[in-house]
């Protein structure tokens, strides 16, 4: 029973970094649509694509991490 237990809190975690990638995908999305000038528009994609950036760069370090840990 503990495994299912680890899997599930394991499981919501997961649904709530999707969430936040699809949030930030719906938040790009949105940028392109809004009538503001270009300039305004590329700050906020920025902002928006710094975040992503950052979360790229966690995963790329947590499965390089990963790989030392297996060899």
């Amino acid at each position: 029973m503990e495994e299912y237990e680890v899997f599930d809190e394991y499981l919501k975690k997961t649904q709530l970094i999707r969430a936040f990638c699809e949030d930030r995908e719906n938040m790009l999305c949105e940028a392109i649509k809004l009538n503001i000038p270009t300039d305004c528009k590329v700050t906020y994609l920025k902002a928006v694509g710094r975040e992503i950036d950052l979360v790229c760069e966690f995963a790329e370090e947590m499965k390089k991490q990963r790989k030392s840990f297996i060899h």
